[in-house]
């Protein structure tokens, strides 16, 4: 559903998770501490993630290979992927009086946007 807020449960590890790659790991820090946004539909049985255009350079100059790739040593960080979104969990209580779930957040909110 569009505008819903899913985030890996607090309780669980990356090392549970048997994740393999550095970014994948990073990755599940941030869908634990802040989660993700549904902001569209695949139109098939897929996940697809957005990478900016600098976030894409900065990630295959880091790791040698696009996010959204298939060459190799991608492999490992595709399987990384699919454990998170398996074990990603919907926010029920998330809505304007209570941002990312209410309670206390696990990291500061990001500060704003600017045009």
């Amino acid at each position: 559903m569009q505008g819903a807020l899913l985030a890996l449960p607090p309780q669980i590890t990356a090392d549970q998770l048997g994740l393999e790659t550095a970014p994948g790991k990073l990755l599940f820090g941030a869908l634990q501490d802040y989660g993700a946004y549904v902001v569209g539909n695949s139109g098939s049985d897929a996940v697809l993630l957005g990478f900016e255009a600098l976030a894409v350079a900065d990630f295959e100059r880091t790791y040698g290979y696009q996010p959204e790739s298939e060459e190799p040593g991608s492999d490992a960080w595709s399987a990384d992927v699919r454990k998170m979104v398996q074990s990603l969990q919907l926010i029920a209580n998330n809505g304007p009086s209570s941002v990312g779930g209410g309670g206390a957040p696990r990291r500061e909110l990001a500060p704003p946007f600017r045009d």
